[in-house]
């Protein structure tokens, strides 16, 4: 590291040192193996310069491309080719957010970069900090203005997430705005908006307006009406407000006053949560790629005919291979409303109501079946059609509810294994009732 802000082109040996570690089989490895590399070795090489430098927006893209291909490369005819699957913002989610659990590059990098905010904001007993506030803010804090080395501009660049995410318990209140900063129950900003479009300085800190001895004399006058009113409850706030000798400490919506990167990266995405069968899928014993294998089912990135057909890619026939209809082979149809599937799903449960969605169908079938053994059984099931329906397509064998039955039955013995004894033994109690 030097004294100037690192170019792409300084960076690209962390970029290069990603590419060796690709492996040349990775055409060879199933999607959860790759998912796998993906996580555990090629992001991992990135933590320890992430806590450290703000990426800039083009080494993030290309190491994302990186992983992007390593894990949608497949083999062809044609050689390898990487044709994704899903959009990598989808792939990036947490678990419990409907995603495949793959770290986004950008929010890791900010939450891990605001660690240092953490010791800053806290008066950490470090060299750093004290050269920091020494140098840049004897006179004040740090607002819209960023002042200092390419290091701790890049640093306060994440300051507006990190104060969403933060709240103060004033001691001196030197380091809290009193505006800007959550040191009651909401920024005095929002909780009076009126007032503070009235504020002279607005970036002034609690312990400079606690002080004042004149407090209308840090507004524009006249005030408004309703302005007048928050000031009243402002001044009343401020009397009985004790500030002391002890310095302020930043805690945050984890409830804790001490810093979590991991926790801060699951703060800083959208708090949209997703279906609660996607919870239920990562909790599920099933096999990795079978898991992934689902999820793609649940948002419709299975390659069937129809999903070819809309990507423009030509096949002499595009109706569904398990049955007769003449009917285009689309997720619902394959997997819920043909003749084969139907049996499929008659043979554990019959005469079942159906649903108007995939996930309502997925939702009844849980209530219905063993609770400890419902996904499972229904990620098998699912598994076991596409695995027929493929045998018909690439070996020409007849599709057969005895083939479906040995897939499931397959499956569940794999699960078996990875299942404590109870479990192990209601899977084989399944097997035998059912299939």
């Amino acid at each position: 590291m030097g004294t100037t802000r690192p170019s792409v082109l300084d960076l690209m040996p962390l970029v290069h040192g990603i590419e060796r570690k690709m492996s040349t089989a990775l055409s060879l490895m199933s999607t959860g193996a790759k998912l796998t590399l993906v996580n555990s070795a090629i992001t991992s090489m990135l933590i320890y310069a992430m806590c450290t430098l703000k990426f800039p927006p083009k080494l993030i893209e290309m190491l994302d491309r990186i992983r992007r291909r390593c894990l949608w490369i497949k083999k062809t005819d044609q050689g390898e080719k990487c044709n994704s699957l899903a959009a990598w913002d989808m792939v990036c989610k947490p678990k419990n957010r409907g995603g495949l659990g793959v770290l986004n590059l950008k929010i890791q990098n900010e939450a891990l970069l605001m660690k240092f905010l953490h010791k800053f904001f806290n008066k950490d007993d470090t060299p750093w900090v004290r050269i920091i506030w020494e140098t840049y803010y004897q006179d004040g804090l740090p607002c819209n203005k960023l002042v200092g080395s390419f290091w701790w501009k890049g640093i306060l660049q994440t300051l507006p997430e990190y104060k969403k995410h933060s709240r103060c318990i004033p001691g001196k209140g030197e380091t809290i705005l009193l505006w800007h900063d959550n040191w009651s129950d909401l920024p005095l900003h929002l909780k009076m908006p009126e007032l503070y479009s009235f504020a002279i300085n607005k970036d002034i800190t609690l312990n400079q307006m606690h002080e004042h001895r004149a407090l209308e004399n840090c507004f524009h006058r006249p005030l408004s009406q309703q302005a007048f009113t928050q000031f009243n409850i402002l001044q009343d706030q401020l009397h009985g407000l004790t500030l002391t000798d002890d310095s302020d400490k930043w805690t945050y919506t984890w409830a804790s006053p001490n810093y979590s990167a991991m926790k801060m990266y699951k703060h800083l995405f959208a708090k949209n949560g997703a279906h609660f069968i996607f919870r239920q899928l990562w909790k599920s014993n099933c096999r990795l790629r079978h898991k992934i294998f689902f999820w793609m089912l649940l948002y419709d990135r299975v390659s069937t005919r129809n999903m070819l057909h809309r990507k423009n890619m030509y096949l002499p026939d595009y109706n569904c291979a398990l049955c007769l209809d003449m009917t285009q082979e689309t997720l619902i149809h394959v997997f819920w409303d043909c003749h084969f599937a139907l049996n499929c799903w008659n043979c554990i449960l019959p005469n079942r109501q159906r649903g108007i969605s995939t996930y309502d169908e997925i939702g009844m079938m849980i209530t219905l079946l063993p609770q400890d053994l419902a996904m499972e059984i229904i990620i098998m099931g699912w598994w076991a059609i596409w695995m027929v329906r493929n045998d018909k397509i690439f070996r020409s064998s007849p599709p057969s509810l005895n083939s479906w039955k040995s897939y499931v039955q397959e499956g569940m013995q794999h699960i078996k294994l990875r299942s404590k004894e109870a479990k192990a033994a209601k899977i084989d109690q399944c097997i035998a009732q059912t299939l």
